[in-house]
């Protein structure tokens, strides 16, 4: 039976089955007497049981006092069992020691299997009966094994059990109660159990006094019976008293009349039908019993005239007297009893059951089973009739001596008739009653104070609303016509001394469930499914619950002006088979407040949006959502308007106060969700009220509307000192995509994608999430708002303004205007969405775009606090114009979107003299991302954006003059890094604006910079198309910036010690370099370029292992330790290093390159001894002046260049001052000496040449492939003046020798890595012979190089003319010789043809032409074979152009072939 609420029955029982406990039983009873009333309850749980707990009286569903009787299992018990047999004997009585067949027993009881009297168990299974025991034996014809029994004792078959006990008589209750019966059982008996089954071997006599009458019984040897009367098994006894005529004052309930003759008399015990495991404590021996026949008469109250009861028992036991039969019958006419003014209630008794009941505490139950006619005047159907029942039912009378109450419980089967009932606002149909329950007092024949509970079978249910109204409901025919059980209708009707009774109804728990809404109503369409149906949301990774907000079930909206057209909405979720308990009160149908919304139509329309910008029409299909108001509050409300409305007001307002949910739309497909809840701070509340105009006259009465208005964070508010964020409603608010488009397939709202996204990331997926509404009025006619929401302090991605305009339902104008940072100026931008209905009502959307509402200064304010920019030379931006995003180019870090974008604007440089127009330099389609989503955006995340994205900025043409130094470079691009500290991870990151471009240099020498990141060994060449970037630290909020400007990437701002890739200036000469790395421009004092770190030279040695535009730092002259350099910077830009002065080497500096496995080239700036000691200092001199008139100069002194062979040892050794400036173009060797060192020593030839003395200087070359070459050639003058030779024999060199030619040559090639050192001696003895002369000419040559040592003697003839031509001067020889060569793998003789020819056009260009034609015979050696005999022939052309001392330019081109003669074995080498 379903209720309201449990019953204290209901409570009682349900806390037991909480804590379940085996074998445990509950039984049930009438709380005004011990033994059960029912006449048809025979056989009752824990009959002849001792109850463990008695818990009453508790009233019931019905309102009947019940008791409720507890039966707890004893344990251990012990047993007796025949062979496999269930055992037959319980007890747990205490086990003396005796004769091992004869065992004493204490005071117990013991608990016997009735199937060993007879068939007893055949039907309802088996069954004991209990015995309370002072004291006994327990006989076996065969000896147990063992005393005591431990546990269960099994016997054989032959074994014949005897108990012989003394039972324990049970008082009659209260000894100052004046008894009407008292019973004495036998008290003692002797059973005897054997293999065919058990009896009663003997009983002691026993009596009863009943009704007036005493009567004694004496045993006789019979077989027990069942008594199906009181469900008991009764053993034989005599009485010498034949009948049975009770006093006719022994009852104040009922009147007992007449005699009956005594059938049987019988010891009487109750049977328990149950299992061993429940039985536990036994209550007494039973009672005396005595069967009667036909004869007695009784009058209860109602009845006239008397019952005839028919044949009877009568059983007395202590304490009470059971009366009772199964064929009782009137004489004649019904029962009647009398139930208000206008109810009556029949009865007719014919053979039925009644069980009369006589407690010696004075409580009397009569009951007896009947055909009960009921005619009640209330509940009363909608066609005004009345209830009538007629079924047959429980007629229970009872008194305790004071007070007569009576209860009728009548009971239908399966009643069909339906009938339909009407409350206030529910309508009903079910069956007719199946059942009726009454309880309550009567006097003589009338009954007053009743309850009549009418349970019915409910079939269908509706709602409706007093005045006109419209719903949602689905109309089922089936369920009209109640085909369908909804469960149990309980209508209770109380009769008091008001002569209208009560109704009260209790509908059946999840009944509301059945009253369905159409299915095209089950969810709302609004554009916006997470709006829609009440489905949690995920939203930057939070989980939004909007179940409080969602509305499933049925509707009922009022039509008329009574309530504003306002309506409620029963809430439950239908798809999910959600259950809702509902009750009646003051017979209207209520609900709790959680499950109750007040709705209303939705609160405006969703117009049609016009886009001239797009040419597009926007709609809807409707206009979203109903408005809905739900109460956190489980108050039960009556389903009516007027009610929810007053609920709600007052639960808001009360204290504590409940939390209102509403969900209303705004307009054009936004939605709001508020979550309204009171606080202590009252300010800060927001505010829901109902507000109606007044009028004077009575017949006027102002609508409803629902009033909801933002709190203030503060009580004193100064706008224009402090302004702060217009209070907002809390809650959730969305915008939804509208429903068609006649232009674009994609849908968006009419905010467009960026605003829409911006304002539902910031309404409603952020933790701040609110509804930017300051008040908002709500009826069933639209809503009514002039809010002006408005953030001065918004945050970049966040909504600035938005403001609605609403007239009851009809929007007049909507501003949303979001508000962002550009990056990387920080330029602060909005975008506005205005929606404004014109004069002609049609509604235009227009769309600003993004514009400026600040310059670019790099003040990133509230949105980016711990973002901080060092400006540079980039001052800021000002006009900034024509900002566009760039389509689907977007980077999402940290979870918030930045979008790019391209703007134009004028750009703030330092000292511009050329590019600049009035407004500054114009800079176009500048590069730059702005912040779409709300979110926390630092630092880190700027960092982690300039990664993907690079510098931003973009291109710009302009002449800065750097820091007014005199000094310019020209910008053609702007952009920022991220630095911080390397050393120090914690750091956070900074920002630092660079300028790249091209400084503009002295037009002297060549002037460039380079770079070198720190993963390379040498600097490298520049991307023209980018240049070099300059920055400078110095934050914009630091109004006395001095620091330096530094060409150096922003990414290193920070780490001027360290940086990632170094820049430098690289000053080239020629044959000579100087780098200049980490350059900064100084204008404090002097304008100035200086480093930290110290230039490097690369004099032409060098410059020989160069691997790219400068060697690597190892390979290069020191710079000078006692001062730091500094590059005075001119008006002009003229660059002056300073100091001028020369310095000297403090160590000897050495530089080696290896050559190849073989050979080593070591350069030696100074020299020092064998023990270290320097012994010439190398003194250097460095000037560079642009403006000077030998711009630059460069001498190092004090130079040696020693060939290293592996294996000999030194070689030679070079040693001089190299000197070079802008006048004498490439360096050249002063002061020159060529020294044969250890390697040669032993050479005679080697030292015969010391005879020369000192060399004359070297003049030094570059060639194409390299090669670096140095060397001298003496003629014949030059040796007779610097040789000590005797006079007689110049003389006869001069006679005779027309020149001897002494060369020494050392070549360094970088690309093969080799170098040679040669030694040429050729004489030539020229005689006057015609126009020129005949040559003899005697050659030796010897060189050393990486490959080993070569040689050859030569010998020939020739002639030799020359002479002048149109200005030129020419000169030819021929010669023919003889050669001898040697090589490391052999040896080869032969001949050769020399053609050569020589022009001078000019004293500084010549010109020269050689043809060499040989044929030799060479032997090869190998280890690994014979020697091989080849014919080589060769041939080579040589040109050679000479200009000056700046330009060398040679041409060879040689043949060689080769023939094996012989049958040798070594290959050609």
């Amino acid at each position: 039976m379903a209720q309201k609420s449990q019953s204290p029955l209901d409570q009682f029982l349900s806390s037991l089955n909480l804590s379940p406990v085996p074998g445990r039983q509950v039984s049930l009873r009438d709380s005004n007497t011990t033994f059960i009333a029912d006449p048809k309850d025979i056989f009752s749980v824990g009959a002849g049981q001792q109850p463990s707990q008695t818990v009453g009286p508790l009233v019931d569903s019905f309102g009947r006092n019940t008791t409720v009787d507890v039966f707890l299992p004893s344990s251990p018990l012990y047993s007796v069992s025949r062979g496999s047999s269930p055992p037959f004997l319980y007890f747990s009585t205490k086990l003396s020691l005796g004769t091992p067949s004869a065992i004493p027993i204490h005071d117990g009881y013991f608990w016997i299997l009735s199937s060993q009297f007879g068939t007893f168990d055949a039907v309802l299974g088996p069954s004991f009966f209990g015995l309370q025991v002072q004291s006994g034996t327990i006989k076996f014809s065969t000896p147990i094994s063992h005393s005591p029994i431990p546990g269960s004792t099994v016997i054989d078959n032959s074994n014949i059990v005897t108990l012989s006990l003394t039972l324990e008589q049970k008082t009659s209750g209260n000894p100052t109660a004046s008894p009407n019966s008292k019973v004495t059982v036998p008290s003692n008996v002797t059973f005897q159990f054997g293999p065919s089954g058990a009896k009663l071997q003997s009983a002691v006599a026993a009596s009863l006094e009943a009704f007036g009458q005493q009567l004694c019984f004496s045993y006789t040897d019979s077989a027990p019976s069942l008594d199906p009367i009181l469900g008991r098994i009764n053993f034989p006894f005599t009485t010498p008293t034949a009948s049975f005529a009770p006093d006719t004052d022994a009852s104040k309930l009922v009147e007992i009349t007449g005699k009956a003759p005594i059938t049987v008399a019988a010891w009487s015990l109750p049977l328990n039908f149950t299992s061993p495991e429940t039985l536990g404590l036994v209550s007494g021996a039973g009672g005396m019993a005595l069967n009667l026949g036909s004869g007695l008469g009784a009058q209860p109250p109602g009845q006239f005239p008397s019952l005839e009861c028919g044949p009877s028992v009568l059983l007395v036991e202590p304490g009470f007297v059971v009366l009772g039969g199964l064929t009782a019958s009137a004489t004649r006419g019904p029962e009647y009893l009398k139930l208000g003014s206008e109810s009556s209630i029949w009865s007719r008794v014919s053979k039925s059951p009644f069980r009369y009941i006589q407690q010696i505490d004075k409580h009397e139950s009569w009951a007896c089973f009947s055909l009960t006619i009921s005619v009640l005047c209330q509940p009363r159907t909608v066609q005004n009739q009345r209830t009538r029942i007629s079924v047959p039912g429980l007629v229970l009378y009872s008194s305790d001596g004071t007070e007569n109450t009576v209860m009728i419980d009548c009971e239908a089967r399966n009643p069909t008739e339906l009938r339909s009932y009407a409350i206030k606002n529910l309508l009903l149909k079910a069956t007719e009653p199946e059942r009726m329950v009454l309880v309550g007092k009567y006097k003589g024949r009338i009954i007053v104070n009743a309850d009549v509970y009418l349970v019915s079978d409910l079939r269908y249910m509706l709602p409706f609303l007093p005045d006109p109204y419209t719903a949602n409901l689905d109309l089922d025919v089936k369920r009209a016509n109640g085909d369908q059980r909804l469960g149990q209708l309980q209508l209770l009707v109380k009769w008091t001394s008001d002569p209208t009774p009560h109704v009260h109804v209790t509908l059946p728990s999840g009944s509301l469930h059945t009253i369905n809404p159409m299915r095209s109503t089950y969810a709302e369409s609004t554009g916006m499914d997470v709006a829609a149906t009440g489905k949690s949301f995920m939203g930057n990774g939070r989980h939004i619950d909007l179940s409080r907000w969602r509305q499933y079930g049925p509707v009922l909206l009022d039509l008329s002006t009574n309530v504003s057209q306002f309506g409620v909405c029963i809430n439950y979720n239908v798809l999910s088979g959600e259950k809702l308990d509902p009750t009646v009160s003051d017979l209207l149908l209520e609900v709790p407040q959680t499950s109750l919304n007040l709705v209303t139509l939705p609160a405006v329309q969703w117009e049609a949006v016009n886009d001239p910008a797009d040419a597009d029409t926007l709609t809807f299909d409707d206009s979203g959502p109903k408005t809905l108001f739900a109460v956190d509050r489980v108050t039960l409300t009556p389903v009516a308007p007027r009610p929810a409305i007053d609920s709600l007001i007052s639960a808001y307002s009360g204290i504590p106060s409940a939390q209102v949910s509403a969900r209303f739309t705004l307009p054009f497909g936004m939605l709001g969700f508020a979550q309204l809840k009171r606080s202590l701070l009252w300010w800060q509340s927001p505010e829901v009220q109902q507000v109606q105009p007044s009028f004077s006259a009575p017949a006027l009465t102002g609508g409803d509307q629902l009033s909801i208005r933002a709190g203030w964070d503060t009580i004193f508010r100064l706008p224009a000192v402090d302004p702060q964020e217009s209070p907002s409603l809390p809650g959730y608010a969305a915008q939804a995509s509208v429903s068609h488009s006649t232009k674009s397939t994609t849908l968006t709202s009419v905010l467009g994608p960026e605003i829409s996204q911006s304002f539902n990331d910031e309404f409603f997926l952020s933790k701040g999430h609110s509804i930017p509404v300051t008040r908002i009025d709500i009826s069933g006619f639209g809503e009514s708002t002039f809010s002006d929401w408005r953030n001065p302090n918004a945050l970049a991605g966040t909504v600035a303004k938005a403001e609605f305009h609403v007239f009851t339902g009809r929007t007049a104008k909507e501003v949303v205007k979001i508000f962002s940072v550009l990056f990387p100026f920080a330029v602060r931008i909005v975008r506005t969405r205005t929606i404004e209905r014109l004069n002609d009502g049609t509604v235009m959307l227009q769309d600003s775009g993004w514009r400026p509402i600040s310059n670019g200064a790099y003040g990133f304010g509230l949105s980016y606090p711990d973002i901080t920019t060092h400006p540079g030379v980039v001052t800021s931006i000002d006009n900034v114009r024509n900002i566009r995003e760039l389509d689907g180019v977007t980077q999402t870090i940290g979870g918030i979107v930045m979008q790019a974008v391209q703007y134009d604007c004028d750009m703030l440089l330092e000292n511009v003299e050329s590019g600049q127009g009035p407004n500054g330099v114009p800079a176009l389609n500048q590069m730059g991302y702005l912040q779409l989503i709300a979110g926390p955006f630092n630092a880190v995340n700027y960092a982690q954006l300039l990664q993907k994205t690079g510098h931003l900025g973009g291109q710009v043409d302009s002449v800065i003059n750097i820091g007014a130094s005199g000094l310019r470079m020209r910008i053609f691009q702007i952009g920022v890094g991220a630095t911080s500290d390397r050393s120090d991870p914690s750091t956070v990151p900074t920002f630092s604006m660079s300028a790249w471009g091209t400084v503009v240099f002295p037009l002297v020498g060549q002037w460039t910079f380079l770079q070198q990141p720190i993963s390379q060994i040498s600097p490298t060449a520049i991307d023209p198309k980018i240049g070099v970037p300059l920055i400078r630290q110095g934050l914009s909020t630091d109004l006395s910036i001095t620091g330096p400007y530094r060409f150096s990437d922003p990414e290193d701002l920070l780490n001027a010690g360290a940086p990632s890739r170094e820049y430098g200036i690289l000053f080239s000469t020629g044959s000579q370099r100087v780098y200049f790395p980490r350059p900064k421009v100084e204008t404090d004092g002097t304008p100035r370029i200086d480093s930290d770190v110290k230039p490097l030279i690369a004099d032409l040695f060098s410059l020989i292992s160069m691997p790219g535009p400068f060697p690597r730092a190892e390979d290069c002259v020191p710079f000078r330790n006692d001062q730091n350099y500094q590059l005075d910077i001119g008006n002009n830009g003229s660059l002056k290093l300073l100091p001028e002065t020369p310095y000297q080497l403090d160590s000897v500096v050495m530089r080696t390159t290896v050559l190849s496995t073989n050979m080593t080239n070591i350069i030696y700036l100074g020299e020092a001894d064998s023990h270290g000691v320097i012994t010439t200092k190398s003194e250097i001199l460095l000037n560079i002046d642009s403006e000077a008139a030998v711009p630059w100069t460069l001498n190092v002194s004090n130079t040696k260049s020693t060939s290293v062979s592996s294996s000999v040892g030194p070689l030679a050794s070079i040693r001089g001052d190299i000197v070079s400036s802008a006048m004498t173009g490439f360096p050249s060797f002063q002061n020159s000496r060529l020294d044969f060192e250890s390697g040669l020593a032993s050479s005679k030839d080697m030292s015969a040449l010391d005879v020369l003395g000192p060399m004359k200087d070297l003049q030094c070359t570059m060639s194409n492939e390299i090669q670096l070459n140095w060397g001298m050639d003496l003629g014949v003058d030059d040796i007779l003046k610097k040789a000590h030779i005797p006079s007689r024999l110049k003389d006869l060199i001069e006679k005779f020798i027309d020149g001897i030619s002494f060369k020494l040559k050392c070549t360094a090639t970088l690309k093969k890595l080799s170098m040679t050192i040669g030694i040429e001696l050729e004489i030539d003895f020229k005689f006057p012979v015609g126009p020129g002369y005949v040559i003899a000419l005697i050659a030796g040559a010897i060189s050393f190089s990486t490959q080993g040592t070569d040689g050859l003697i030569k010998l020939g003839a020739g002639y030799d003319w020359g002479g002048k031509m149109s200005g030129f001067t020419y000169k030819a020889e021929v010669v023919i010789y003889y050669e001898h060569a040697f090589h490391p793998d052999g040896f080869a003789n032969g001949g050769g043809l020399r053609l050569a020819g020589e022009i001078a056009f000019c004293a500084f260009i010549k010109a020269s032409l050689q043809l060499e034609a040989t044929l030799m015979i060479r032997t090869i050696k190998c280890a690994t074979s014979n020697d091989s005999c080849w014919l080589v022939s060769t041939a080579q052309v040589a040109i050679e152009v000479h200009v000056f001392t700046f330009l060398d330019i040679e041409y060879d081109v040689a043949y060689e072939d080769h023939t094996k003669q012989d049958g040798g074995g070594c290959p050609w080498t």
